[in-house]
């Protein structure tokens, strides 16, 4: 792909993914359209209106588009591939859960499938770089990544809880992937996350507070597969550091992981729909608007840590850890906040 093709593609792929993601909400919003699957709300829920799910379509169909844009331009390689049958799988298996509410012993299964044939296609990397230091793990790759994939799908699907804040992590962190994929030159597979940047802003239009439509399954699953096989293919096929891909998405993992920690500790079910998260108790005290917009905010800065971590300036491994005592001193401040709130 010539430099004169890389830039008419940076504007064209955006407004591809934007225009295709704002009429599918269009449609889907329109008289004219069977009805959507709707989100009841119920004791545990952080909303009190039924609201229509499924737009995280609108999301997969514009960055698809992208991907067809980018295959036609260019030619179909094995990220760009992988990438499209992981968010149309993501995505169909997600609209039949939002409709149908699919067993979680079958979305596990499907999950698992999906980690095993991630990895798998794209092997195990002789070393993966955290914080600038190699470690060689060998078969413990595959020991821990196929479970990590796994979490980080699901995670996605747990904080997708109120009005805008998956939105504005995917917004902010497929920004940030796409820069980062376009430096180590990976154009092509850089304009796709560029795509899924464009068409989740034109889906936060409907989804920040208050909300007329959510993204349901279909979205939060699919993203959270498209981010689990960026990390991948990074670590495997770029040699990037693990570090720098994850950084983006810390306050998920952290906010979902410890959550996770605390409920099993307190020997309740992983499994049982909860209002115990983090964001969950800052969006009772403060507000939906309010607690995203520090989500994003929070994101942003880990955002700029992974932009540090990848140029190896200052001490390689001081800025990972910043990132995570930024969360955990976060996360820790809300948390007892909102204690005292309820108390």
């Amino acid at each position: 792909m010539s430099g004169s093709e890389i830039v008419f593609l940076v504007f064209l792929a955006p407004a591809v993914a934007g225009g295709g993601s704002f009429f599918v909400i269009k449609w889907m919003l329109g008289p004219g359209v069977g009805q959507l699957p709707v989100d009841i709300p119920n004791p545990r829920s952080m909303h009190l209106d039924a609201i229509p799910r499924g737009g995280g379509v609108a999301i997969v169909i514009g960055t698809l588009a992208v991907l067809v844009l980018v295959g036609v331009t260019d030619h179909l390689s094995s990220p760009l591939v992988f990438s499209a049958i992981t968010l149309i799988l993501f995505a169909l298996v997600g609209w039949f859960d939002d409709f149908r509410q699919l067993s979680i012993w079958f979305r596990l299964a499907f999950q698992s499938l999906f980690g095993i044939g991630l990895v798998l296609f794209f092997g195990s990397p002789e070393t993966v770089i955290i914080g600038g230091h190699p470690f060689a793990l060998g078969f413990w790759w595959y020991v821990f990544s196929i479970p990590a994939v796994i979490w980080l799908i699901n995670l996605y699907n747990f904080m997708d809880g109120i009005d805008g804040i998956a939105g504005l992590q995917t917004f902010i962190a497929a920004l940030a992937y796409a820069g980062l994929f376009f430096l180590v030159g990976e154009s092509a597979f850089a304009l796709v996350w560029l795509g899924l940047a464009s068409a989740t802003l034109v889906f936060l239009w409907f989804n920040w507070s208050p909300a007329s439509l959510f993204m349901g399954d279909s979205g939060s699953l699919a993203i959270g597969a498209l981010f689990a096989s960026g990390i991948v293919f990074g670590v495997t096929q770029l040699h990037l550091s693990l570090s720098v891909l994850l950084l983006p998405l810390g306050l998920f993992i952290v906010d979902a992981t410890s959550t996770l920690i605390r409920r099993v500790g307190a020997r309740k079910s992983p499994f049982e729909a909860h209002r115990d998260h983090l964001y969950q108790r800052a969006a009772r005290c403060w507000g939906h608007p309010a607690t995203a917009l520090c989500s994003g905010v929070i994101v942003i800065l880990l955002s700029l840590l992974c932009a540090v971590d990848f140029i190896d300036y200052p001490p390689e491994l001081l800025w990972p850890l910043i990132g995570l005592m930024l969360l955990f001193v976060v996360g820790g401040a809300v948390f007892i906040l909102t204690q005292l709130h309820q108390e």
